[in-house]
């Protein structure tokens, strides 16, 4: 098998099983706890109790990074950068990078 760029491929890679992918609404997720913490709706029951389970203080920590992400993502866009990587463990949510980097 060849790569699009015509060389050949030194190695195959193992097809993903997409029937065994999929959402286990019993078990809490990163992406929907964080979600839950940012008043969110795409979340579980379970997700939502790990959340009230984290310290009181520590709560609004997941506001604060966003906060922080939107006065970081505002001032790079207003200064010249144009591209931006959004790494982490996240839904969707309204208040994206890319939706940042828009407003003037």
């Amino acid at each position: 098998m060849r790569l699009a760029s015509g060389v050949p491929r030194t190695k195959e890679f193992p097809v993903t099983d997409i029937s065994r992918v999929g959402t286990d609404a019993g078990k809490p997720h990163p992406a929907r706890v964080y979600d839950w913490l940012l008043g969110g709706k795409d979340n579980y029951a379970v997700d939502q109790k790990v959340g009230e389970a984290l310290p009181e203080e520590t709560r609004g920590n997941a506001v604060r990074n966003r906060a922080f992400m939107h006065r970081a993502v505002a001032w790079l866009a207003k200064n010249g950068v144009d591209q931006f990587l959004d790494i982490g463990s996240g839904h969707p949510h309204r208040t994206q990078p890319a939706r940042v980097a828009r407003v003037p």
